[in-house]
């Protein structure tokens, strides 16, 4: 690959180094965060987009290309410095969803020009539009970029939280803590990119490309890394200091480099080397023999008999000519030419029209006596052609039509039949403003081209024209623009190779200068301050050097022996102080021993009364066999009744009676009668729902209040509790007892009840039925039984 140093690569390679440093600073000191990871990445990603800008720039096929992909890189850049925004501290507590938002953004215009770009370097898309792409970037670049931008000035205020009063733009200009002058300091970066970043793309859409790349190669390096130097002021990094200090001397250097560069490269120096490259007022021979062209110059000759005036059709700047002789070229013989308007005639069976050339790659066999590729003829240009038994004559008297580039070119070709021919240059002028800072491929060519056949041919200069063979049919052009480009090439690599140097001296040297005169005089301050620290006032540190620091050093020793002589006399003060409260310490333990044997003494009594209270207010709702007793058990029912009412539920009441315990009682005693109660009472507490309540309503009878329960299911519920009591003998101390109960369940209807007797009426009416029935049985109350009862 062809490369020409220009100012601008210069510049790329400048900022390409000084991100370089950074990712390296950032890998070397990670503080083990995922903003720093993806800040190193990003930084990263500007390494490379730095290389493809230098190719850009630098290479004579592949600009269009290398900037495409310089562009696309940065606007991965941007999206990373997004991830990084994304994962900054803190940045859950003011603004996370704002930063997802733009993290989603920019990931989206990212994927966005990445496959522009490769429908751009791989156009399997035929569309006109496609000439757009590059544009289309730069454009996603600054919309990249302004989110971002109005992130960090949103997240600056959010952090300001001391006067959130003011005004968004007075919280930005007045940051306050640590995290909001970083974001303040990365909202600054980004608007000096952004404005600047704006400025450049707008330059180069009005054609001022190069002062377009001077302010965007400059402004960028800077920007970027103001925006890293704003992270290390306000998070702990080692070594900071000395990162900063170098990479803004090595900013500055490169800057003054980089801008000597753009000015010392300017359009007339290109103007210069053009008018002196010119071979004016030379005949230049091309002898064949045996296939091969021998090249040198011959004795000038300008032929007067210049022919008849070619006539152009209207549109086309190609016309065909029959010869009065077969002119071998290329492996043919050929009775006719192509003979363009631009200074070059082709050759070809059919007639075709050729605007411009391409060399390499042109199909056409081709012998161009000066072509310019900028050059637009004007419509007082003429070509003319002289056919003759022995030669033609082909002449061109050429003028540029814009009135901008002064150029005159009068050229002539003559063929002979044995297939040599002479090019010929008579008062040329080429004075255009050819621009030194961007490579431009092919601006003038004078040679031949082989066509199809001709691969690779040999590309030579104009002021190394003497003498040259082309081997085995080689195609052989002359191009003025690679010869100013030598020129220019060798003072720009001058001071890239100067750049370089500087580069290392300032690697080399600087740290030796800093780590001497600065780092360890410093290290050794702190060394100082640290055993102050840990407690130590007899240290004395030995200052290096008798500068600035070494007069600090003399003044910290003093600081240190002013501290240890009233620390001697605290202590003696703290001593004395210590003898005294030891007393007083004595005094008040005696004091606070009785206090604190009062105190247990009385939290004792304050526990027995909650336990005595407890106790009480446990008999106060139930009985001595732990369920609730008559008063408490009509409370809950009288409150059952009234939330069934309010809210339109169902309710059921049963009451249960043990069968034949007085004869329990009369033949084992009462002992062994409140044991079979007891066991009733745990049955029955631990076979209800945990909504129903069991309580005791009279002597040997109990009752279960069954909420949202229909008496169809409260009677099942009761004969199943029915059952268990009389599967489940009683242990007693006189023996196994088998009990079984009678039970009367009664529903409480929608309409209600008139009052809780009324209901405990309905329920001992259910309960008779079912003492009547045999016992052991559980009945529903119904109106009928008021009739069978009475």
């Amino acid at each position: 690959m062809e490369l020409f140093l220009t100012p601008a690569s210069i510049s790329y390679i400048a900022q390409t180094i000084v991100f370089l440093g950074i990712t390296i600073y950032l890998i070397l000191k990670n503080n083990g965060t995922k903003a720093n990871f993806w800040l190193s990445v990003a930084f990263s990603i500007m390494v490379a987009a730095g290389l493809a800008g230098f190719i850009g720039v630098s290479s004579l096929r592949f600009q269009a290309e290398g900037m495409l992909v310089h562009d696309t890189l940065l606007v991965l850049g941007l999206a990373l410095l997004t991830q990084f925004a994304y994962n900054f501290s803190t940045i859950k507590l003011v603004g996370e969803k704002q930063a997802k938002l733009i993290l989603w953004v920019n990931n989206l215009l990212t994927i966005t020009a990445i496959a522009l770009s490769v429908v751009y370097l791989y156009p399997f898309i035929n569309h006109p539009l496609i000439i757009f792409v590059p544009m289309i970037i730069k454009i996603l670049m600054v919309l990249e970029i302004s989110w971002l931008m109005i992130f960090f000035i949103y997240m600056t205020g959010k952090l300001s939280t001391l006067e959130t009063n003011k005004s968004w733009f007075y919280r930005f200009l007045h940051p306050q803590g640590r995290l909001a002058i970083a974001a303040q300091g990365f909202g600054l970066s980004f608007i000096v990119l952004w404005f600047f970043w704006l400025l450049s793309i707008l330059l180069s859409i009005y054609g001022f490309n190069n002062i377009s790349f001077f302010i965007f190669t400059l402004v960028t390096p800077w920007a970027l890394t103001f925006f890293v130097i704003a992270l290390i002021n306000q998070t702990i990094r080692k070594a900071s200091f000395f990162f900063k200090f170098i990479i803004i001397i090595l900013l500055t250097t490169f800057t003054g480099i980089s801008s000597a560069s753009w000015l010392t490269a300017p359009a007339s120096a290109a103007n210069f080397f053009t008018m002196f490259s010119i071979p004016n007022l030379h005949t230049i021979h091309f002898e064949q023999n045996n296939a091969v062209y021998e090249i040198n110059y011959s004795e000038f000759i300008f032929y007067e008999d210049i022919g008849k005036e070619i006539t152009f059709p209207e549109g086309e700047t190609t016309v065909s000519e029959e010869l009065e002789f077969t002119f071998p070229f290329s492996g043919e013989n050929w009775e006719s030419i192509l003979i363009n308007k631009k200074g070059f005639v082709a050759f070809n069976e059919n007639p075709v029209n050729l605007d411009n050339l391409s060399l390499p790659g042109n199909p056409n066999p081709i012998i161009a006596t000066l072509y310019v590729k900028d050059l637009m003829p004007s419509e007082n240009s003429t070509v003319f052609v002289n056919h003759q038994d022995d030669k033609t004559i082909i002449t061109w008297f050429l003028a540029s039509g814009d009135p901008d580039m002064d150029i005159s070119i009068n050229t002539q070709l003559i063929l002979t039949p044995v297939g040599t021919f002479d090019i010929s240059y008579y008062d040329v002028r080429v004075f255009a403003l050819n621009d030194p800072y961007i490579p431009t491929e092919m601006q003038q060519v004078s040679g031949f081209f082989l066509g199809s056949n001709d691969k690779f041919p040999t590309r030579i200069k104009f002021d190394n024209q003497l003498p040259l063979t082309s081997i085995n049919w080689k195609g052989v052009y002359q191009d003025y623009y690679i010869d100013f480009r030598d020129h220019l090439h060798w003072s720009i690599s001058m001071q890239f190779i100067a750049m370089l140097l500087v580069s290392l001296l300032m690697l080399v040297l600087y740290p030796i200068l800093i780590e001497t005169s600065l780092v360890k005089p410093i290290q050794t301050i702190r060394s100082g301050i640290s055993h102050v620290v840990q407690g130590d006032l007899n240290v004395n540190v030995e200052p290096r050097f008798s500068d600035d620091l070494g007069q600090t050093t003399y003044e910290f020793n003093q600081m240190v022996r002013v501290l240890n002589e009233k620390h001697q006399n605290y202590e003696n003060h703290i001593q004395d102080l210590d003898e005294k409260l030891h007393l007083r310490n004595l005094e008040l333990q005696q004091t606070l021993d009785k206090l604190g044997n009062e105190i247990n003494n009385r939290k004792k009594l304050k526990t027995y009364l909650d336990k005595c209270i407890q106790q009480n207010k446990k008999l106060e709702i139930t009985d001595e066999l732990g369920c609730n007793n008559r008063t408490q058990l009509l409370n809950i029912l009288e409150d059952e009744i009234k939330r069934a009412k309010r809210y339109n539920t169902t309710l059921s009441f049963v009451i249960v009676d043990p069968d034949y315990l007085r004869m329990i009682n009369d033949t084992y005693g009462f002992s062994t009668g409140d044991e079979v109660l007891n066991s009733l009472v745990d049955l029955l507490m631990s076979n209800v729902r945990e909504t129903d309540i069991v309580g005791r309503i009279g002597g040997e009878e109990f009752a279960i209040i069954m909420p949202q329960t229909i008496g169809e299911d409260a009677l099942i519920g009761a004969n199943r509790i029915r059952n268990l009591i009389g599967a489940n003998p009683v242990e007693t101390s006189k023996g196994q007892i088998r009990l079984s109960a009678s039970m009367g369940v009664v529903e409480v209807t929608k309409e209600g009840v008139a009052s809780i007797d009324l209901l405990l009426h309905q329920a001992n009416l259910a309960l008779e039925t079912a003492k009547k029935k045999g016992r052991n049985q559980a009945v529903l109350y119904n109106s009928s039984m008021e009739k069978t009862i009475t």
